[in-house]
């Protein structure tokens, strides 16, 4: 897999009371979703990235409209 994949379904952050909330498009889930250790390794360094802000106290994430809240791995 490459993540160069993933940032092309990469469509922006939205920041709405605390929660940054990173938007993709479809077939983003199958990065987002994969196994744990390739699951936190994707979603890791964006959480560590966006937490350093103050105004940000938590990161979500949606695919095609749909916050995911449930996760496989």
């Amino acid at each position: 897999k490459n993540a160069g994949t993933l940032l092309s379904l990469y469509r922006g952050i939205v920041l709405s009371n605390g929660v940054a909330t990173v938007k993709f498009s479809g077939g983003a889930m199958e990065y987002l979703n994969d196994v744990s250790c390739m699951q936190e390794s994707v979603k890791a360094p964006i959480e560590r990235t966006l937490l350093q802000f103050p105004s940000i106290q938590s990161v979500q994430y949606m695919v095609d409209g749909e916050i995911i809240t449930g996760w496989d791995a």
